[in-house]
């Protein structure tokens, strides 16, 4: 995603939106809390080098499967 907004400013380009759908995986542990995972999740904002060097808003969402693999 930065090469696309540093390329788009190179070019003069106005991005208006971009979608990115990145993919995580972690291993699930017994007693594995979705609650807790929001709360990491909830930081993300914080410390995401794309959200702070921004001047528009990013929106980032989570999807749990805490199933018993």
């Amino acid at each position: 995603m930065l090469w696309v907004l540093h390329l788009s400013l190179n070019a003069v380009i106005i991005v208006m939106a971009y979608e990115y759908n990145p993919i995580g995986h972690c291993e699930h542990a017994p007693g594995m809390d979705p609650q807790a995972a929001d709360a990491v999740h909830a930081k993300i904002h914080d410390v995401c080098f794309i959200a702070r060097s921004v001047n528009f808003p990013v929106r980032i969402t989570a999807q749990y499967d805490f199933a018993e693999a």
